[in-house]
C-alpha cells in the first residue's frame, strides 16, 4: 500500500492498516494467555504473581504504545502535508526518545520492585511476584524501542511490516513457555524470560528492516535536532503513556480491593479474565491504532469532509465488531475458564468474564475516540477522559456498589465504562464536527 492512500482512499487504509494490526493483536494476547494458562499449572498463588505484577509491566508496555502513538501521529501528519525529509527526522527523534526512557524507566521499577509489590497487593506472593517481575521489568526495553518501529511502518501505511515482528514475537513465546517453565524447570521466572527473549527477537526484525534492508519509505537515518518535533511527539506520546499508566494505576487499584473484600483467589480470576476481556477489546484497539495514521494523514492535509466520514466509518465497525466479541467470550466461557484449570477457579473466571462482557462493548466507543484525538495531536483531551472514566467514575461506582462485594467491584467497571465512554464518544464527534467548520 501506498503512503498516498491515507488520503485517497481512507476506508480502504484503515482496513488495510487494521488488519495486520488485530491479527498481531490476537497473537499477543494469546501469548498473555498462555503465560497464565502455562503458570496456572503451578498454583493459583503462581498466577496471582503475575496478576499482581501485570500492572507494573502495563506501565512499560504504555511507554511504548504511547510514544508509538506520538511518533505515528507526527509522522503521519508530515506525510499529510507532503514533508517527507521531516517525516524521517520526526521518526528517528522518537527512537531516541524510546532508548532512553527504556533505560531510565525500567530501572527506577526494578530499584524499588519490593515495595511497589506490596504497596499493590503483593504481600503474600511477594517471593513469586519477584521472581517473575525482576526479569519482565528488566526487559521491557524491548516492547518500548519495538512499539517506535511499529508506529514508524504504520505511519508509512505498511500494515503488515508494522505487525509482523510483534506477531513473530507472540508465536514464539507461545512456544517458549513451557519449555522454560516446565522443562528447564525455572518456575514464573521463566515465563518471564520467554516473554523478554521473544520480544527481542521481534525488535531485530525491524532493526533488519529498517537499517539493513532500507525498506521505509521515509528516511529513518536523517537526524536534525529539533526540539519542536520533540515537543510534538511528547505531546501525544506522553498523554497516551500516561493512559497506559492510569489503566495500570486501575489494576492496582481494583486489585488492591478484591483483597480487601475477598481474597488473593479474587484477584488471580480479575487479572485473567482481564486477559479475556482484552482479547475482547482487541477490534477496536485494532482499528483505533490503524486509524491514527489515516486521521494525521487526513489531518495535515486537510481534509475535513474525509475526516467526518471516516470517524463515522470507523465507529460503526468497531462497535458492530465489539458486540461479535463479547457474544463469543459470553458463549465460549465456559470452555475459556478450562484453560486456567490448574489453579481450580473455572467456575470463577466463567462468570466474571460473562459480568464483564458489556465492558468489551461499549469500551469500542472511547478507544476509538481517543485513538483519533491522539491523531489530531490532542492527547492531552484522550489522557483527560481515560482518567475521568478509569478513576473517578470507576471508584465513584465501585464505592456505591461496593455493599455487593466483589461482584459491586465487576458492576462499577462496567457502569463506569459506559457512561465515560458514552461522553466520550460525543464530545469527540463535536470535535470533529469543529474541525470542519474550522477549516
Amino acid at each position: 500500500m501506498k503512503v498516498e492512500q491515507l488520503i485517497t482512499n481512507p476506508k480502504k487504509s484503515i482496513i488495510g492498516l487494521s488488519i495486520p494490526m488485530i491479527l498481531s493483536l490476537f497473537l499477543t494476547m494469546i501469548n498473555n494467555l498462555a503465560d497464565a494458562m502455562w503458570v496456572s499449572g503451578l498454583g493459583s498463588d503462581a498466577l496471582a504473581a503475575i496478576g499482581i505484577v501485570t500492572p507494573l509491566f502495563i506501565i512499560i508496555i504504555g511507554l511504548g504504545i504511547g510514544l508509538s502513538a506520538g511518533v505515528n501521529s507526527s509522522v503521519a501528519r508530515f506525510i499529510g502535508r507532503g514533508d517527507m525529509k521531516n517525516a524521517g527526522n520526526s521518526a528517528t527523534h522518537g527512537v531516541i526518545l524510546s532508548i532512553i526512557v527504556s533505560i531510565i524507566i525500567p530501572g527506577l521499577i526494578v530499584l524499588f520492585l519490593d515495595p511497589l509489590l506490596i504497596a499493590i497487593g503483593g504481600a503474600n506472593v511477594l517471593g513469586l511476584a519477584h521472581e517473575y517481575g525482576v526479569w519482565i521489568i528488566s526487559g521491557g526495553f524491548t516492547i518500548i524501542i519495538q512499539n517506535i518501529y511499529c508506529g514508524i511502518f504504520r505511519s508509512e501505511n505498511k500494515g503488515v511490516k508494522a505487525t509482523l515482528p510483534i506477531g513473530v514475537a507472540a508465536a514464539l513465546n507461545i512456544i517458549l513457555d513451557p519449555i522454560f517453565i516446565y522443562n528447564l524447570n525455572m518456575g514464573v521466572a521463566g515465563a518471564a524470560i520467554a516473554t523478554v527473549l521473544s520480544n527481542f527477537i521481534g525488535l531485530l526484525m525491524y532493526l533488519y528492516w529498517s537499517y539493513v534492508k532500507n525498506d521505509n519509505t521515509i528516511d529513518v537515518r536523517s537526524y536534525s535536532r529539533n526540539m519542536a518535533i520533540y515537543k510534538d511527539i511528547i505531546s501525544v506520546g506522553v498523554p497516551a503513556s500516561a493512559e497506559q499508566i492510569i489503566m495500570s494505576l486501575f489494576s492496582m487499584v481494583v486489585n488492591v480491593i478484591l483483597v480487601w473484600v475477598a481474597t488473593t483467589d479474587s484477584v488471580a480470576v480479575y487479572t485473567t479474565v482481564w486477559r479475556l476481556i482484552s482479547i475482547g477489546v482487541m477490534l477496536p484497539v485494532g482499528f483505533g491504532t490503524g486509524g491514527i495514521s489515516v486521521f494525521g494523514a487526513l489531518f495535515g492535509a486537510r481534509k475535513t469532509e474525509s475526516i467526518m466520514e471516516s470517524f463515522s466509518y470507523i465507529h460503526k465497525i468497531g462497535f458492530i465488531g465489539s458486540i461479535a466479541m463479547a457474544v463469543i467470550l459470553a458463549v465460549f466461557s465456559p470452555y475459556l475458564a478450562m484453560l486456567f484449570g490448574g489453579a481450580g477457579l473455572n467456575d470463577e473466571i466463567a462468570s466474571v468474564t460473562i459480568l464483564l462482557c458489556p465492558y468489551v462493548v461499549f469500551a469500542s466507543w472511547s478507544i476509538i475516540s481517543g485513538c483519533i484525538l491522539q491523531s489530531f495531536g490532542r492527547g492531552d483531551l484522550s489522557l483527560g477522559f481515560t482518567f475521568f472514566k478509569q478513576i473517578i467514575l470507576t471508584l465513584v461506582f465501585i464505592w456505591l456498589l461496593l455493599w455487593m462485594g466483589e461482584n459491586g467491584v465487576y458492576w462499577g467497571i462496567v457502569i463506569a465504562n459506559f457512561v465515560g465512554s458514552l461522553i466520550q464518544l460525543i464530545f469527540t464527534y463535536r470535535y470533529v464536527k469543529g474541525i470542519q467548520k474550522y477549516y
